[in-house]
This record gives structure tokens, sequence and C-alpha cells, in this order.
């Protein structure tokens, strides 16, 4: 039994890849939400071991600051937005709107809207066996404190009039430019 591929080996193998062809929307959307779910799985084992291992410390209270500082971090990268337009531009993609099946319904500089028709976030908990209630847990404990984060650093006020992990039919995110006091 051999160690090592041969070198035919691999290049057939990348070959099969097909590395070279255009990725279809389809193909992009799946490698997308794929990677959605592996982050919604990764939390959901962290949170799970970090019980296990340290039942004495509040476990949410240490995965939401977390989720905060992640989201902090990737909205500091937005640069200097200056309403929730700009805002909403910036947290919003193409992989996003594909995955997340989102319609943009607002865009302005006083408020921008969004509506989420699936989550793979929820779509990973429950493939988990989460029950109802540990998955909006896990949805507004965790990863909506990414959300937050993300905002933290912008004049805006979020507010999430729907939530998918609540059992509410879709995800509807408003963003509302913060006034000058």
């Amino acid at each position: 039994m051999s160690n090592c591929c041969n070198s035919k080996e691999i290049e057939s193998y990348l070959e099969s890849l097909n590395l070279n062809e255009n990725v279809s929307p389809e193909m992009y959307r799946e490698g997308i939400e794929g990677a959605m779910r592996d982050r919604a799985r990764v939390l959901y084992f962290v949170r799970q071991v970090l019980n296990e291992k340290y039942p004495e410390i509040d476990i949410d209270d240490v995965m939401s600051e977390a989720c905060f500082r992640f989201g902090r971090y990737k909205g500091e990268k937005f640069g200097d937005c200056k309403n929730a337009g700009e805002v909403m531009k910036k947290f919003s993609s193409k992989g996003g709107v594909l995955v997340f099946n989102q319609d943009l319904t607002s865009l302005n500089d006083e408020k921008a809207e969004k509506i989420f028709h699936y989550c793979p976030h929820v779509a990973a908990f429950k493939e988990l066996g989460c029950s109802d209630i540990e998955i909006e847990k896990l949805c507004k404990n965790m990863l909506m404190y990414a959300d937050y984060g993300v905002m933290d650093p912008h004049p805006v006020k979020m507010e999430f009039k729907k939530v998918i992990s609540a059992g509410d039919d879709v995800c509807h995110l408003v963003l509302k430019t913060k006034k000058d006091e």
C-alpha cells in the first residue's frame, strides 16, 4: 500500500474537479451555503464543549461576546459608512443574497431593509438535532450578536422584525440611520 499518491493520480483527481470551468450560480450558492452551515456547526460544537468542560461559567455570555467581537471586527472593515443604505450595501453580498434568498425592500440614507427567506444556520442546527427552543437560543444568543457587532461601529440602529429561528416565515432586518442628538 502506497503512502503517497503518484503525480498521475494527483493530476487525474485535479482534472476531475473541473477547476478551469466557470462556476455556475448554483455551484457558487451551494459552496457558500456549505460554509455558512459549517460556521453554525462550529459554534454549536464550541458551545457544547464549553458547557461540558466549564459548567460553572455562563457559556451563552461567552459565546455572545465572542460573536459580537467577531462582528465588530467585520464591521470595522466596512470603512466609514455614514448611513443605513451605505451599511446595508457593505453588509450584503452576492453570496448572501443567493444563500439566504434575500430581497432588499428598502435602500436609502435613512432606512434599509431586507428579507431573508432561508437561513442556512437554522438548517444546520436542525440537521444537528436541535430543538426549536435551542435553535432560537443559538440564533439570538450567538449569531445575531455577530450582526449587532457588525453594526456597532456605524451610525445605525438594527432591528429584526421577524426571525426564522423564532418560528417566523422569514427574517426581516431593518437598519435605520441614527439621528444626531
